[in-house]
């Protein structure tokens, strides 16, 4: 899979199903991140390169709905 995202990311291997289901009991156990601990919690999720992370930054930005302007992050 590596090869496919041009190595720009590690791929870990956790299937879509898996992933969305440990975010889900994440969230429902810890919550969202508050206002002011999402934009660096999202940013950190991101600087890792780790595609499955990164795919878990996108669900959690989806949450938001204040988060999916274009100039929300900087």
């Amino acid at each position: 899979m590596e090869p496919y995202i041009k190595n720009q990311f590690t791929f870990v291997g956790v299937p879509s199903k898996l992933r969305n289901e440990v975010l889900k009991r994440h969230i429902r156990i810890q919550g969202i991140p508050k206002d002011e601990q999402f934009e660096i919690e999202i940013k950190a999720l991101w600087k890792l390169k780790i595609r499955e992370l990164n795919y878990c930054a996108q669900e959690l930005m989806n949450q938001k709905k204040w988060f999916r302007q274009k100039d929300s992050i900087h």
